[in-house]
Formats: structure tokens, C-alpha cells, sequence
């Protein structure tokens, strides 16, 4: 498989705005047609596992979106039986997210947490504690669910990520801590998104907008990335 290939964009974005902004939400029968044509077009310059994986992926995508989980879990795992972890790790995270979710909306939370032990298990130290967050929610979401207890082995999950990220969460209840890093990380994920667009054409004003954001972030994560963008811009 040529890994080069399979770890750069594949949608172009003229595509996902036409995609996202022309089709009225819910058609996914146009989306799909929009995607075959756009895969046909493209089918002979791909590398046959790279076209395998990533229109399966896209295909899992809208399903999901237009709320067939049935026909995106399909797509994922035809996705997922061609690509490992050490293929792109960022890509593996993705589609597995995408399967837990699909398989908890379906109520089959025995296949949900078959994927969430796999993905939990497949992560690094290395990884991106953002990936770990998401797998988190996934499992608060289970364990709501099904009325279960959360299980004890993977409050050192929640401790890593308040401790990699720093939040300022003391680890108490584990739904109760997940849910409030997930708010707050939404709250300044959104804030640092907005920042950079509002800003994108204005270098003083990027500086004066991270300066007060670096200084009112209580998330230790988001700190450091204004820190280190301020730098950049001296």
C-alpha cells in the first residue's frame, strides 16, 4: 500500500463544500452520487487499498450522517479490514471512533465495547490524548446507556488525560469529570477555532487575541499552543 498516499487528503475541498453546502441535509442519495462520480473520476490514480479504504470511509461517513448506521458500520469495517494502526494511526482512530458510536445508536454495546477495548488497547503513550478524550465520551456514553458501573480500569484513562491536557478537573466521579472536560475542551476548542478565523488576515490582532486567550484558558493544552503560536509570531 503506498502509505504516502494514504495519509494525505483525499477529499478535495471543493468537493466537501459542494458536499456540505448544495445538497439539502438528509439527500444523501445526491451526496452518494456525488461521491461515485468523484471516485470513478479518480479510481485510476489511486493506489487500490489507499481507493479501498478511503471511499469506504467517506461512504461510512454520510451513512452515518444521514443516519444508517447499519450501512455505515458496513462501510467501516470494510474500511478497517484493510488498514492497521501502524498504517495511520490517525485514520485507524477515526473510523473505530466512528464504529462505537454506530454500534451504541444501534443499541449493540457488546460490539460498541469490542471496539473501544480494540482502540484503546492499539493507543501509545505517543498518541494524542485528544483521541483518548474521544474514546472516553464514547464509553461515558455506553455506561449511560446501559445503566452499567464504570468499569475501575480505566479511571487511570481519565487521570492521563486530565493530567496530559491539563485541565483543572480533580478526578471524582468518572461521568461526572468526563463530562465536564468535555464541555470545557468544547468551550475552547470552539474559542481557539473562532480565534483563528477572526484573526486570519491580521497579525496584531492574532497577537492580541492569543495574548488574552493564553491568559483566561484554564486548559494547560491550549495554553501552551497559544504560548508557542505567539512565538512563532514575534
Amino acid at each position: 500500500m503506498d502509505l504516502d498516499q494514504l495519509r494525505k487528503d483525499f477529499m478535495p475541498k471543493e468537493l466537501v463544500l459542494k458536499l456540505f453546502t448544495e445538497i439539502p441535509s438528509g439527500h444523501w442519495e445526491e451526496q452518494f452520487k456525488l461521491l461515485d462520480d468523484h471516485f470513478k473520476s479518480i479510481k485510476d490514480q489511486i493506489d487500490p487499498d489507499v481507493f479501498f479504504i478511503r471511499t469506504n470511509q467517506q461512504y461510512g461517513f454520510f451513512s452515518w450522517e444521514a443516519g444508517r448506521y447499519k450501512e455505515a458500520i458496513n462501510f467501516y469495517e470494510q474500511a478497517i479490514s484493510r488498514l492497521t494502526y501502524d498504517d495511520y494511526d490517525f485514520l485507524y482512530h477515526i473510523i473505530s471512533s466512528q464504529l462505537i458510536r454506530c454500534y451504541r445508536l444501534i443499541g449493540n454495546m457488546e460490539m460498541a465495547m469490542q471496539w473501544f477495548d480494540t482502540s484503546v488497547s492499539k493507543r501509545r503513550n505517543v498518541d494524542s490524548l485528544f483521541h483518548l478524550l474521544d474514546l472516553m465520551k464514547e464509553y461515558r456514553l455506553i455506561v449511560l446507556d446501559t445503566h452499567k458501573h464504570f468499569d475501575e480500569d480505566y479511571l487511570e484513562n481519565v487521570q492521563e488525560i486530565i493530567d496530559g491536557l491539563g485541565f483543572p478537573t480533580e478526578l471524582s466521579d468518572p461521568i461526572t469529570t468526563l463530562e465536564e472536560i468535555e464541555t470545557l475542551n468544547g468551550v475552547w476548542n470552539r474559542k481557539l477555532g473562532q480565534l483563528e478565523l477572526n484573526t486570519r488576515d491580521d497579525v496584531k490582532l492574532k497577537k492580541e487575541y492569543l495574548s488574552t486567550y493564553k491568559k483566561e484558558c484554564p486548559i494547560g493544552w491550549y495554553r501552551d499552543y497559544a504560548a508557542k503560536a505567539l512565538e512563532k509570531l514575534a
